[in-house]
């Protein structure tokens, strides 16, 4: 007994060799392709470099679950200080709120460069897992030592004249280089194109990923972005000048067509842009610093906000001005300091609020539910 005593067997077994043919080549070229992303660096092989509170499949804001997955190299950069964190319960109440407040509205993952000490590190390390597991979102931390800025800036011949024109001198705190940080980005944070700067005290209102977009906004000669000062701090700091130039718009509310200054609890930064920005390394040059604060009468104790807010006089096509409510500042500090009778001109925010900036130690209002 052969096989061509069973021809309708024979057929088959021909059909089923011709179709497995097909299927094998298509699995070899399949194999190729993967092997081909995986040389690309696409696919990542070790387990190991993923720590384990970083969810690959996350859920979206409505809460259902995401197809969007960890984009390999490409998250949202934001940074934040933690000076001190370690022995200072309200610093870590505020980091609490933050980052409970980014990961609850969050769509996409986030990568969050803390600049602090190693053991304030690892006070944050642990607020934030705690967080990632109840909200169930992909979040990397990143250490960035406050050594390393220290290093960088001693460095910096321009440091202490920074620090001349722009801190206090009545208070040590204000003349930490950190207050400078955003000057050395492309130093302490290498490799990165853009990055998302904010202060700690604030609360996210809406997903981190629609203030991201503002970079697509940017002209080519945009190379950060702040909301407007909302008070009318820079008023009072260019009383003198203003006397002498009494048409001039700097110092007004931008409610009434001026320029009240920026506020720098939420910047966007373009790490590249800023590098190469000959306008301004040109600040940073004794003589021009020196020429253009007297020319304005202007003195500063804000570190990197007062300097930036100065360039901005002579050449605002540098920024690009956020809406207010990407950085809804609740200090009214300057009310009660001769300003009552114009301070809601430059107070005056309407709209949906997206983060709110507990500046001056201002109570944040209640909480808005995520729906």
């Amino acid at each position: 007994m052969t096989l061509s005593d069973f021809p309708e067997f024979s057929q088959n077994m021909a059909f089923l060799f011709i179709r497995s043919k097909k299927y094998l080549f298509a699995l070899f070229l399949s194999m190729c392709a993967i092997f081909i992303l995986w040389k690309l660096g696409f696919i990542n092989t070790n387990l190991n470099s993923v720590p384990s509170n970083h969810l690959e499949i996350f859920k979206d804001s409505s809460g259902k679950p995401s197809l969007l997955e960890y984009r390999h190299g490409n998250p949202i950069d934001l940074a934040i200080i933690f000076r001190h964190g370690k022995d200072k319960e309200k610093l870590q109440n505020h980091l609490h709120v933050a980052m409970d407040s980014i990961l609850a509205y969050s769509s996409i993952p986030v990568r969050l460069h803390i600049v602090t000490d190693e053991e304030s590190f690892k006070v944050a390390s642990r607020i934030i897992d705690a967080l990632v597991k109840v909200h169930q979102k992909s979040f990397e931390v990143v250490f960035v030592s406050t050594e390393k800025v220290r290093l960088l800036s001693a460095e910096e011949s321009t440091l202490s004249l920074l620090q001349e024109f722009f801190t206090s001198r009545s208070q040590v705190y204000y003349r930490d280089p950190l207050f400078f940080f955003s000057l050395f980005l492309y130093d302490i944070l290498p490799g990165l194109k853009r990055v998302i700067l904010m202060d700690i005290d604030v609360r996210f209102e809406a997903d981190i990923a629609e203030l991201e977009t503002y970079f697509s906004r940017f002209e080519s000669s945009h190379v950060m972005a702040m909301t407007h000062e909302l008070s009318p701090a820079y008023l009072h700091a260019l009383e003198r000048y203003r006397k002498d130039n009494p048409h001039t718009r700097l110092g007004s509310a931008s409610s009434e067509g001026g320029f009240p200054g920026y506020n720098s609890g939420i910047m966007l930064v373009d790490i590249e842009r800023l590098k190469q920005s000959a306008v301004i390394k040109s600040y940073l040059e004794r003589s021009v610093l020196y020429g253009r604060s007297d020319h304005y009468k202007f003195r500063g104790d804000l570190g990197d906000q007062d300097l930036y807010t100065l360039i901005a006089f002579d050449h605002p096509e540098l920024f690009y001005t956020l809406p207010c409510q990407w950085n809804r500042q609740l200090c009214q500090w300057w009310r009660d300091k001769g300003y009552a009778h114009i301070f809601d001109r430059y107070f005056a925010c309407s709209g949906r609020i997206k983060v709110y900036h507990g500046n001056c130690g201002s109570v944040m209002p209640s909480k808005v539910k995520v729906n």
